[in-house]
C-alpha cells in the first residue's frame, strides 16, 4: 500500500464517519500538496450526498403530494357517486310512497264504494 492510497483510505473513512474536518486536518497536516486529490474527492463525495438528500426529499414530497392528489380525486369521485345514489334512492321511495298512497286511497275508495 503506497503512502497516497493510505492518507486517501484515511481521509476516506474519516469522511465516511461523519468528521469531515478530520479528515481535511489529516489531509493537510499528512501531506500537503500530495493529498488534493483526496481532499477533492471527499468534497466530491459531500456534494454528491448533500444532491443525494435534496433528491430524496423531493422524491419524498412528491410521493405525498401525489397520495395527496389521488386521495382528494377518489373522494370527490366517491362523494359524486354517493350523491346520485341517494339522490335516486330518495326518488324511488317518494315514488314507492306515492303508489303507498294511491293504493291505499283505492283501497279506501272501494270500501266505501262497497258499504
Amino acid at each position: 500500500m503506497t503512502w497516497h492510497s493510505l492518507v486517501e483510505s484515511c481521509v476516506f473513512v474519516a469522511a465516511n464517519q461523519g468528521c469531515v474536518q478530520i479528515a481535511i486536518y489529516l489531509v493537510r497536516f499528512a501531506c500537503g500538496q500530495i493529498a488534493l486529490h483526496a481532499l477533492r474527492a471527499v468534497q466530491r463525495q459531500l456534494e454528491s450526498v448533500v444532491v443525494a438528500w435534496v433528491v430524496l426529499e423531493k422524491q419524498v414530497i412528491g410521493i405525498f403530494y401525489s397520495v395527496l392528489v389521488a386521495t382528494m380525486v377518489g373522494q370527490r369521485i366517491w362523494q359524486r357517486h354517493y350523491h346520485i345514489l341517494a339522490k335516486r334512492m330518495n326518488m324511488l321511495w317518494k315514488m314507492s310512497m306515492a303508489s303507498a298512497r294511491i293504493g291505499v286511497r283505492r283501497l279506501s275508495l272501494r270500501s266505501m264504494s262497497n258499504s
